[in-house]
């Protein structure tokens, strides 16, 4: 009889009866009812979130990249254990795709940078420098506000880079086959390679 009185709730379903209009002596069984359900519903949704965020915090961790093949550590064993905890027996295909790690939005002068440093080896001494003058010119006219719009892009989507890979890399082309760019899809048997580096 004491365990039929203990509260899970810890009072809140109390709290919650509270918050329900009054219907009437008849219907306390149903405010009861309802405030269960309703603390139920709370009490799932926290758990939810809670496998969520910690799924997402342990799919962060990039630790066993670093590490030798064929040797795991300690650390890398407990990571695994728990990912495999809270991602079920059987995962489905996409079911982690919303645990995924945001996308981190890299700086514009860090982009400016590797643009600049994979132009150099094509562009002569001339066509370099006026590279490097247009690269400067956008760092500082339009990349502030183009970042910008790029972060709060990054807080809506998980991947701020998809949607528009797909619509204008791969949707927008009107030829009768999509570009590929995959190279295993190429055949170059009957393709004599060049011998310039920049080329290749």
């Amino acid at each position: 009889a004491c365990l039929l009185q203990l509260d899970p709730s810890l009072g809140l379903m109390e709290k919650i009866k509270e918050l329900l209009p009054d219907w009437g002596g008849q219907h306390h069984q149903l405010q009861g009812f309802l405030s269960a359900a309703v603390f139920a519903s709370c009490l799932w949704g926290a758990l939810i979130f809670t496998l969520h965020v910690a799924l997402r915090l342990l799919l962060s961790h990039h630790g066993w990249l670093l590490e030798p093949h064929g040797a795991m550590s300690s650390p890398t064993k407990t990571w695994l254990a728990l990912v495999r905890i809270f991602s079920g027996r059987h995962p489905r295909l996409f079911s982690f795709q919303r645990a995924l790690p945001r996308q981190p939005v890299p700086s514009a002068q860090e982009t400016v940078r590797k643009y600049l440093e994979s132009v150099r080896p094509v562009l002569g001494d001339d066509a370099f420098d006026r590279a490097t003058a247009l690269a400067n010119d956008f760092l500082r006219l339009h990349a502030p506000r183009l970042q910008l719009y790029l972060q709060l892009k990054s807080w809506c989507t998980s991947n701020y880079v998809s949607d528009w890979w797909e619509e204008f890399v791969y949707l927008r082309s009107r030829g009768s086959l999509i570009n590929s760019t995959y190279y295993m899809m190429q055949d170059f048997l009957y393709v004599t390679p060049t011998p310039l580096q920049a080329a290749r």
